[in-house]
């Protein structure tokens, strides 16, 4: 990597932030996020809607999925 020089660090607070800290590590989870739903929407074959994907979710699903027509919940 080629030097560089930096002239200025400024730092000033997020006002609307706890301890005014301002996000850096947020983009790359964006995408994160949604490859893993992704992935274990393939894995089971179960519709996920939201994410955080919780294991009660899963269960759920896949009783829902399993269960008879007539006692399924809309």
């Amino acid at each position: 990597m080629p030097e560089v020089a930096v002239q200025a660090l400024v730092e000033i607070p997020e006002p609307g932030a706890p301890f005014g800290a301002k996000g850096v590590g947020e983009p790359p989870s964006i995408s994160s996020t949604a490859a893993v739903v992704a992935a274990i929407r393939d894995a089971t074959g179960l519709e996920l809607c939201r994410a955080p994907v919780r294991p009660q979710d899963i269960a759920l699903r896949l009783a829902m999925a399993r269960a008879p027509e007539e006692t399924r919940m809309p």
